[in-house]
């Protein structure tokens, strides 16, 4: 069995991120702290509602999308659009657990 040689069918990954203007800087892994502020049903407590507040870990992490995004005009030409897609985790500090979870473009 041979190798096969690594391919991208795009442009090199800093030609990318040029095209990307304002979020340029945005690829890469971001992690901080912050917190999550809920309000949910208090069975226990006889109130109808209980804050819940909880410290928390984050981390974003935006990659720049591998090539140009055709947007089809009808009346208009085409034009290309660049962008970054994302996935955002939060997790309890304390506990670790997971919080939210969310991929995006």
């Amino acid at each position: 069995m041979t190798s096969v040689p690594d391919f991208r069918a795009a442009a090199p990954v800093q030609t990318l991120i040029q095209q990307l203007g304002p979020l340029s800087e945005l690829p890469g892994t971001w992690k901080g702290h912050g917190f999550n502020l809920i309000a949910r049903p208090d069975f226990e407590g006889g109130n109808d509602i209980f804050l819940e507040l909880n410290p928390t870990d984050e981390e974003l992490k935006f990659s720049a999308i591998g090539g140009a995004i055709p947007n089809r005009g009808s009346v208009m030409n085409d034009i290309e659009l660049f962008g970054v897609t994302y996935l955002q985790q939060i997790s309890d500090h304390d506990t670790g657990g997971a919080i939210h979870i969310e991929p995006g473009i």
